[in-house]
């Protein structure tokens, strides 16, 4: 039903255990040391070496490229810290990119078309399928590492095969809301859409912004788009591949039937009218503040919201993609993942990198650090006790996994120009036909 079938969700790359090959001054053909000790087999030269990192002693540099970061960058600069205190002889250069969804794109595909400079990076998933067809990533399919993640989440990452990426982050969504604005005020925990829209209703009346966006940002419109983008997955499981295929097109009545809900849904209470105006951070620090009862955002709002403030409990419930009678669903997906890129010049090392990233000591500092969960067997994540019940549904994956990313990109881009008046469904939907075909 993805068109990565498969790649990762959570976004995440493959990490590969290696043993390094390198010599420590020894002559293996000769069958003695040139000191005269008994010589060393290959066997325990890759023991040795992959103890230390590198062969000779000299400090291996590997440059990573992420969006991934605890808001103060303390993670991952402590996993660096400690997998570089393993390693001694590895040196890992982080280089953080935009939190805009666009810019961070474009920063990455310069870096991936110099073909130098970059041995690791986190990669979305709407482009794991292009930057695999690409040529771009190293295949790490079959690397030991890889046990520390389900068969599940093996194949959500998979593409065309064989794994390029190695899961990373895992990513859930719903309705985070203030608990004691809505203990105060006897609000009620809706479970439609449409008793959704009534709760936004009854909270403007008492004057308080019922929910807050950042649409100013564009990945934003993302999550308030679920309430309808997910609902195609839900009427057709299949859409997105079709789409992919041609055998569909966002120009079919489904989608013209979807963006007229998402246009009318712009003009209710659920919105602020302000949200063009407002960055993913002001956002964080209008509901942190107490401004604010509701935003739709996922696990990784969480640390944003600490950090602008946030000194009351929060609660979540699930995205209210359902209608009236319909069951209700969950969303979550593994929208993160790790790679190493094929012209690496240490592919070895960069294995040690993921290999360390795929254990429970890394994993567990994701989640403290970031917000994400991990996917990595045997972390717990208490802090994120809030989402389980979220988790416990059917679940749906995140709809931008599974569109093209030039549609993507082009998506977020119509639905803004949509907020404001600029544009109709009917021709937010072309432009994203098109670009869909173009890529």
């Amino acid at each position: 039903m993805r068109k990565i079938r498969k790649m990762a969700q959570l976004g995440m790359v493959a990490v590969m255990t290696v043993s390094l090959f390198a010599g420590c001054g020894n002559s293996a053909d000769s069958g003695t040391a040139s000191d005269g000790a008994e010589a060393v087999t290959d066997t325990q030269q890759q023991e040795q070496t992959a103890d230390s990192g590198t062969s000779d002693g000299e400090v291996v540099e590997l440059n990573y490229f992420t969006w991934v970061s605890s808001a103060d960058k303390s993670y991952p600069a402590n996993m660096i810290a400690a997998f570089e205190e393993k390693y001694p002889n590895i040196k890992v250069n982080v280089e953080y990119g935009s939190q805009n969804v666009d810019e961070y794109l474009q920063m990455q595909k310069v870096k991936l078309l110099s073909g130098k400079n970059l041995d690791v990076t986190t990669i979305r998933a709407e482009s794991r399928q292009s930057y695999t067809d690409a040529g771009y990533l190293l295949d790490l399919s079959g690397e030991d590492f890889l046990n520390a993640y389900s068969q599940d989440y093996l194949d959500m990452v998979s593409t065309n095969g064989s794994v390029y990426c190695m899961p990373y982050g895992m990513d859930v969504m719903g309705v985070i809301y203030n608990k004691a604005m809505f203990e105060e005020h006897g609000w009620q925990i809706p479970d439609s859409y449409e008793s959704y829209l009534a709760l936004c209703d009854e909270i403007a009346a008492e004057g308080i912004t019922p929910a807050v966006q950042g649409y100013k940002d564009s990945w934003p419109m993302a999550m308030d788009l679920d309430l309808f983008m997910n609902r195609a997955v839900v009427e057709d499981p299949d859409i997105y591949s079709k789409i992919e295929s041609g055998e569909a097109k966002y120009t079919d009545a489904m989608f013209q039937e979807i963006f007229t809900d998402m246009n009318e849904y712009f003009q209710t209470s659920a919105v602020d009218p302000n949200a063009i105006g407002m960055t993913y951070d002001q956002a964080c620090s209008s509901f942190a503040t107490g401004q604010a009862a509701m935003m739709i955002h996922g696990e990784w709002a969480v640390s944003a919201l600490q950090t602008a403030g946030m000194d009351f409990e929060i609660g979540v419930f699930p995205v209210p993609l359902n209608r009236e009678g319909e069951e209700q669903r969950g969303i979550a997906a593994i929208t993160g993942t790790q790679v190493i890129t094929s012209f690496s010049e240490h592919p070895e090392e960069a294995k040690l990198f993921l290999e360390f990233m795929s254990t429970p000591e890394a994993g567990k500092m994701l989640v403290d650090g970031s917000g994400n969960f991990s996917p990595v067997e045997g972390v717990e994540a208490d802090a994120m006790a809030i989402w389980q019940d979220i988790l416990k549904l059917p679940s749906t994956d995140f709809y931008t996994d599974m569109m093209g990313q030039a549609a993507c990109s082009e998506m977020y881009k119509a639905t803004q120009m949509m907020f404001i008046g600029e544009m109709t469904p009917e021709e937010a939907l072309e432009d994203i036909q098109q670009a869909q075909e173009q890529q």
